[in-house]
C-alpha cells in the first residue's frame, strides 16, 4: 500500500511504501515519487522510482496524453493555467474570464470540481456548541467565540454597512475573540454538539444512526460526561449497540479538546471516516483482526487530503502497529 504526502492545495507531493521485516521487528520506507509545482500546477521537477502517479494537482487525474487534469466538469491545462470549454457557473463571475482558473490565484483557492474556485475555511461555534458561521481563511480550525465577544460584536456591526464590509469586520472581530478548540474550555455537551454538527454534514454520514442522535463525550480531566460514554483509551471508540445505533466517544482534557480533533476536516476522517463509516457502518475492529483497514479507509476518503500534518503522522503510525499485528 503507498503513502501520500500532499501540500496545502492537496497537490502530491511524495508517494512512499513501507517493508514491514517481521524477523527483525523493523520498518524502512521506500520512496516511489516526488514532485514539486509551479503555482497554476505544471511539474516544476519530479523523481520517479516506478510508475509515475496519475493524481498530482489538487490531486486530481492528469492525463498520460495531453498531461491535461481532469477536474469533473471542465478539463484544465496546467501549462497555461486555463481550462478547456466554457465555465459552467460563468454567469457568477462576470467580471473574469470562463477560462481563467481560481481568479488567477492558484495559492490561495483551488477548485475541485471544475465549476468555482473554493479556500478551507475556519468554522465558528459559540460556547455552548451552536455553530455561528464560516468565514474565509485558509485554514478549517474549529474555532470557539467568547460570550462577552458575541454580546458586544452586534451593537457594532449596525455600524458597517452590509454585504462585503460587514462580514470582514465580523470576521475580523470574531476571530480575534475565539480560540481554536484545543486551546478553548468548554462543556463536554457543547463538544457532543459541534462534533454531531460536523458529522451531520457529511454525505457518508448519515446522523440519525447515532446513538441517542449525538455522539458521546468524556473529559478525562474533570470526569464530566455526556451521552453516557465509553471508556476511551486513545483519540476516540466506536460501540455498536444491539439496536444497531453507533455509539461514538471522544475526550476532552479539561475543557479542550484533543489537538488532533482541532479541524474539521480531522474530525472528519477520525469520527466520520473511521468512526462512523470503518467501526460502526463495516464492523472492521480488533476482534476480526481488520483494524488496520479502518485505517486504510481513512487514508482514501476525500478528507484525508486536509487533515492536519501531525494526525496524519498519526494515523499512519497506528496502521503500520496494526497492520503489523493482525497479519501475525
Amino acid at each position: 500500500m503507498s503513502y501520500y504526502n500532499y501540500d496545502h492545495l492537496g497537490n502530491t507531493r511524495v508517494v512512499y511504501h513501507s517493508v514491514i521485516n517481521c524477523v527483525s521487528d523493523s520498518v524502512h520506507y521506500v520512496l516511489e515519487y516526488a514532485a514539486d509545482y509551479y503555482p497554476f500546477g505544471s511539474i516544476l521537477r519530479e523523481w520517479s522510482n516506478c510508475e509515475k502517479s496519475r493524481f498530482l494537482f489538487t490531486y486530481k487525474e492528469r492525463d498520460a496524453e495531453t498531461g491535461w487534469d481532469n477536474l469533473g466538469a471542465l478539463l484544465y491545462d496546467s501549462d497555461i493555467g486555463r481550462f478547456f470549454g466554457v465555465d459552467v457557473l460563468e454567469d457568477r463571475f462576470l467580471s473574469w474570464s470562463t477560462f481563467s482558473y481560481t481568479f488567477d490565484n492558484p495559492i490561495r483557492f483551488t477548485d475541485p470540481e471544475g465549476r468555482a474556485p473554493v479556500q478551507p475555511k475556519d468554522d465558528y461555534y459559540d460556547r455552548k456548541g451552536n455553530f455561528l458561521f464560516r468565514d474565509s481563511k485558509k485554514t478549517d480550525f474549529i474555532r470557539i467565540v467568547d460570550d462577552k465577544a458575541l454580546n458586544n460584536v452586534y451593537p457594532q456591526i449596525l455600524s458597517h454597512k452590509p454585504g462585503t464590509e460587514r462580514k470582514q469586520f465580523l470576521e475580523d472581530y470574531l476571530g480575534q475573540s475565539s480560540n481554536i478548540v484545543s486551546e478553548a474550555n468548554i462543556s463536554v455537551e457543547a463538544w457532543s454538539k459541534i462534533t454531531t454538527d460536523i458529522l451531520s454534514k457529511m454525505d457518508d454520514v448519515d446522523a440519525s444512526m447515532l446513538y441517542n442522535g449525538s455522539t458521546s463525550v468524556i473529559d478525562r480531566i474533570t470526569g464530566d460526561k455526556f451521552n453516557d460514554p465509553e471508556n476511551v483509551a486513545s483519540l476516540a471508540n466506536t460501540v455498536v449497540t444491539k439496536d444497531g445505533l453507533i455509539k461514538i466517544t471522544s475526550t476532552l482534557y479539561g475543557g479542550s479538546a484533543d489537538v488532533h480533533l482541532s479541524t474539521v476536516s480531522n474530525v472528519q476522517n477520525a469520527l466520520g471516516a473511521h468512526e462512523f463509516q470503518g467501526h460502526g457502518i463495516q464492523g472492521l475492529g480488533d476482534k476480526t483482526k481488520t483494524h488496520h483497514k479502518a485505517y486504510e479507509h481513512q487514508f482514501k476518503h476525500p478528507s484525508y487530503k486536509t487533515i492536519t500534518h501531525s494526525l496524519r503522522s498519526e494515523l499512519q503510525s497506528n496502521y503500520k502497529y496494526y497492520l503489523n499485528r493482525e497479519k501475525n
